[in-house]
């Protein structure tokens, strides 16, 4: 079963509100429009932890170097994480080439990596929503 991701930039109130957005009048229509959120498959926090540790240069670590759990279900799973600031800056400061190296590094951990090219455009669009917001 794969996992939908949806990536977006937002204050915690409008990731909360993008989280419950089932519940609003409107569906939520307003909020995506708003977030502009990008959607891929195949992607799990522990994935995003393991790109993390290639881009800081270290052994991966599931106690410092996994997303921030915001919001959870009524089941009790983390539905809404965070991009931690020590990730955000990593992606803003990384040249394309230092990218470019680390989507390589990170697609040879298999399932964690680029097995279908499409992790590897989310987190490009990541990497230059970080280096405009700079």
């Amino acid at each position: 079963m794969a996992i939908l991701s949806d990536f977006f930039v937002a204050s915690p109130e409008q990731a909360t509100r993008y989280a419950n957005r089932s519940g609003e009048p409107d569906g939520g229509a307003e909020i995506t429009a708003l977030l502009q959120p990008a959607s891929y498959t195949g992607f799990t926090t522990l994935q995003i932890g393991m790109l993390w540790a290639i881009l800081e240069g270290v052994a991966w670590d599931r106690k410092r170097l996994m997303l921030e759990n915001i919001w959870f279900s009524d089941e009790g799973e983390a539905w809404l994480n965070r991009f931690p600031n020590k990730l955000m800056q990593l992606l803003a400061d990384a040249s394309a080439d230092q990218l470019a190296a680390a989507l390589v590094r990170w697609g040879r951990h298999g399932r964690g990596g680029l097995q279908r090219g499409r992790p590897r455009s989310c987190v490009e669009r990541s990497w230059s929503t970080c280096q405009q917001s700079r």
